[in-house]
C-alpha cells in the first residue's frame, strides 16, 4: 500500500493546497447570469430589447464550460507536493534556518504574553497535536477559540503585515481540527511585535561591527548605529531589563518602549462548510498526485 494513501496535510501548509479556488472570476460569474437572462428574456441589464447572437451564445458556452470544468491541481500546488514527496519518500528536505524563523519560534510565548496583557487573561502555549482524516496541526492557543500568533521580526515587517491566503487557510485548518471540541467556527490571526532574543541582538551587533570596519567603541557613528540597533530589537524596555538584567544599554535615554496596544494586530477568521469541503477535495487530489508520483518512481527503479 502506498505511504501516501492516508497522507495528511499540515494545517500550517494547507494554504499551499488551497490556491486558485475559483475557476472563474466574480465578473465572469456575473457575465454568465447576464447572458443567461438575455437569452431567456431578450432584454439586457439596461431594460432594452436585444437579439441573441451567435457571438453571445459562444461566449456563454465558453464561460459555462470553464465554470464546470473538472477540478485540476494548479501548477503551484504540484510544486509544493513535489517538495512533500522529496521530504517523505526520499527523506530529503531543505533545512531552513534564519533569524526571522528563529525569532518566531523562540518568542511564541512572549507574543502570547502580549495578547494576554491586552486581553487581561493568561493565554498559554498549546503543545497538543490535533488531527482528523485529512489534516493535522498544533494551534498556538485554543483557550476560548483558536488563536494563531505570528511574531514579526521588526517594526517594518509588523507595519506591513496583513492577512495572507496562506495564514488565513492555516487558521481555517486549525478551526476545523477543533470544531468538535470548541464548537466555534471562527478564530484569530494575531501579529505581534515583541523584543528579539538577546543572541540576535549580539549577532546583529557583531555583523554591524565588521560591516563598519571594526570601529572603536568611542567612534560616534558606531555608537549611533548601535543605539539604533537597540531600538530596532527592543520594543518593551522594562521587559528587556527584566529578562536581560546584565545588558549595558548604549542608549542613555531608555524611554523608547512602544505601547502594547500598538504592537498587536488582530484578524478574525471564519470557517465555512464550503471551506471544509474544499480542503477535503484538495487533500484527496494531493494524495492521488503523490501516489502516482510514487508509482512512477518505483516503476523506474524496478526497470533498472
Amino acid at each position: 500500500m502506498s505511504q501516501f494513501k492516508k497522507w495528511k496535510c499540515r494545517a500550517s501548509a494547507i494554504g499551499h493546497l488551497c490556491t486558485n479556488r475559483e475557476k472563474i472570476t466574480k465578473k465572469q460569474f456575473e457575465d454568465i447570469k447576464i447572458l443567461e437572462d438575455e437569452k431567456k428574456t431578450g432584454v439586457n441589464v439596461l431594460g432594452n430589447k436585444v437579439s441573441w447572437t451567435p457571438t453571445k451564445a459562444t461566449r456563454l458556452k465558453e464561460l459555462i464550460e470553464k465554470r464546470d470544468a473538472p477540478e485540476v491541481l494548479p501548477e503551484g500546488v504540484k510544486t509544493h507536493l513535489d517538495n512533500i514527496f522529496r521530504s517523505e519518500f526520499w527523506g530529503r528536505k531543505r533545512l531552513l534556518f534564519n533569524k526571522y524563523l528563529d525569532k518566531g519560534n523562540l518568542c511564541e510565548q512572549d507574543s502570547l504574553d502580549l495578547v494576554s496583557h491586552i486581553d487581561k487573561f493568561f493565554y498559554q502555549k498549546n503543545d497538543k497535536q490535533f488531527e482528523n482524516s485529512f489534516i493535522s496541526g498544533e494551534p498556538d492557543n485554543i483557550q476560548g477559540r483558536v488563536k494563531d500568533v505570528k511574531t514579526n521580526f521588526d517594526m517594518d515587517s509588523f507595519d506591513n503585515a496583513d492577512i495572507s491566503e496562506l495564514y488565513k487557510w492555516q487558521v481555517k485548518g486549525y478551526i476545523w481540527l477543533l470544531i468538535s471540541e470548541l464548537k466555534i467556527w471562527n478564530g484569530e490571526l494575531i501579529y505581534c511585535l515583541v523584543n528579539s532574543p538577546y543572541h540576535q541582538f549580539l549577532s546583529e551587533k557583531t555583523s554591524l561591527y565588521y560591516q563598519m570596519g571594526m570601529p572603536s567603541e568611542e567612534d560616534e557613528h558606531w555608537l549611533e548605529s548601535v543605539q539604533q540597533l537597540e531600538k530596532n530589537v527592543i520594543f518593551d524596555v522594562d521587559k528587556w531589563k527584566e529578562v536581560y538584567p546584565g545588558h549595558d544599554f548604549y542608549n542613555t535615554d531608555q524611554n523608547f518602549s512602544i505601547p502594547p496596544i500598538i504592537r498587536i494586530k488582530r484578524h478574525d477568521i471564519t470557517l465555512t462548510t464550503q471551506d471544509i469541503k474544499f480542503m477535503k477535495e484538495r487533500v484527496k487530489m494531493a494524495r492521488i498526485y503523490l501516489i502516482n508520483k510514487e508509482k512512477d518512481v518505483l516503476k523506474t527503479i524496478k526497470q533498472t
